[in-house]
């Protein structure tokens, strides 16, 4: 007899001394029986094996797949209440239909719009046996009746007009679009090309409409006294050689090296205001393109037409224009202040989009080449100024407001935007309230 209840088997065996088939004829207690008892139901199975054990599926399946995995077992989830164990086999099929559906659509989409055809280099390339032609048949090679050299053109030396010539013309005269024949246009190209269409339904229209908007407007603001800025006439009569302001303005374009191509665009931007502003003005400044050669010529040729504007053009510098005590150079460096235009004088403004890369170079240069400078008053003025430095047009702008009999005050006020925070200085406010 064991000393033990177990029979002297280890405790983590759960059948205890019942393992063997002799040991079973010993006499069992009720405690042994409940064990034995206990021990034949943990064999039986659940219904519903195998269990859901989230750190076991963690373990089996990485975050990728269990992301992908997530719409479908949310659907299982949702149907097993309602249907049993088919929610699974529906699942699982569910995911390889739409997966064959996905692949069909790709096989299809690249069978139908990506053809490897002579538009393009890659995709699907589909040979096609030419179909079986048999004697009979209207396009079976036939010999010609006509033995006459003269049957196979007329007088005029032409050749007539075989069905096959007829195919080619008709092939020829095709619409085409962005140099493509509508019949062999892709989806996309097809799509551009409705929209070109629909534009052109609609752009006499539009500016039918816009013409008459326009028309109201003027009228409009003839009734109300409104400007509306020069007409034509105005500005076809309103030029430098008829203008009765005579101060010249220079733009010096000879910073081409210190520019790249992003920033000549920038200049040539900002000369468009420029000659925008002196047409418009009643009493235009004779307004001079100087070294007006290189990379700041060819950017300019992109807007055509540029050759007739009312502004002189010279491939050399100003030095070789005017007279040296004429010039002065506008630089922010330049302690030099002006306080008044001079009708005699050439204001130049130099040509260059650096943001701050070569600061001083206008001024270097004018004391290099021994000619006036001078900077805007615009410290005279306003006191608490972010910078100095200003962009052409606007430099440009307050020349031609001031030549207007405007004050620099009122021209600073009037161009530079208001983010630059001016504020007066004490003298001036003074001054004005003394005025008052």
């Amino acid at each position: 007899m064991y000393k033990r209840e177990t029979g002297g088997a280890r405790p983590m065996a759960i059948a205890g001394r019942f393992v063997r088939e002799r040991e079973r004829l010993i006499g069992m207690t009720e405690a042994e029986r409940a064990w034995r008892k206990q021990w034949m139901q943990d064999q039986i199975l659940s219904p519903n094996e195998p269990r859901h054990v989230p750190e076991m599926y963690k373990f089996r399946f990485n975050i990728f797949r269990r992301a992908y995995k997530a719409p479908l077992n949310y659907l299982e989830n949702m149907l097993e209440p309602v249907i049993g164990k088919r929610a699974h086999t529906l699942r699982f099929f569910t995911g390889k239909i739409f997966l064959l559906y996905l692949a069909g659509i790709g096989v299809l989409y690249n069978l139908k719009y990506n053809q490897n055809d002579w538009t393009r280099l890659g995709g699907f390339r589909i040979l096609e046996n030419r179909p079986a032609v048999l004697p009979g048949d209207s396009s079976f090679p036939k010999l010609s009746t006509k033995s006459n050299p003269s049957e196979y053109g007329s007088r005029e030396g032409k050749l007539e007009e075989s069905p096959s010539n007829v195919n080619d013309e008709n092939v020829a005269q095709e619409e085409l679009f962005n140099g493509v024949p509508i019949s062999k246009l892709t989806k996309t190209q097809m799509k551009k090309y409705k929209r070109m269409l629909q534009w052109q339904s609609v752009k006499k229209l539009k500016r039918a409409k816009e013409k008459l908007k326009t028309r109201s407007k003027k009228i409009e603001a003839k009734m109300l006294n409104i400007d509306i800025g020069p007409s034509r006439k105005q500005l076809k009569n309103a030029k430098m050689a008829n203008s009765s302001c005579k101060i010249g303005v220079v733009i010096d374009l000879s910073f081409d090296e210190l520019m790249i191509n992003k920033d000549m665009g920038k200049v040539i931007k900002q000369i468009l205001r420029v000659y925008t502003e002196n047409r418009r003005a009643s009493a235009p400044m004779q307004l001079h393109l100087t070294s007006f050669i290189g990379r700041c010529k060819e950017e300019m040729a992109k807007h055509n037409g540029h050759e007739n504007w009312d502004m002189h053009f010279h491939e050399s510098s100003y030095l070789d224009v005017f007279p040296k005590d004429k010039l002065v150079y506008l630089s922010s460096e330049s302690d030099n202040v002006i306080t008044e235009l001079e009708q005699e004088k050439v204001y130049i403004i130099g040509g260059l989009v650096d943001h701050n890369s070569h600061k001083g170079v206008c001024h270097q240069k004018a004391v290099n080449e021994g000619i006036a400078h001078g900077q805007l008053p615009i410290g005279e003025y306003f006191h608490s100024v972010s910078r100095k430095v200003f962009t052409i047009n606007q430099v440009f702008e307050i020349l031609l407001r001031v030549s207007e009999g405007k004050t620099f005050k009122e021209a600073f006020e009037m161009i530079l935007p208001k983010r630059i925070n001016m504020q007066p200085t004490l003298d001036n406010s003074e001054d004005d309230s003394n005025n008052e």
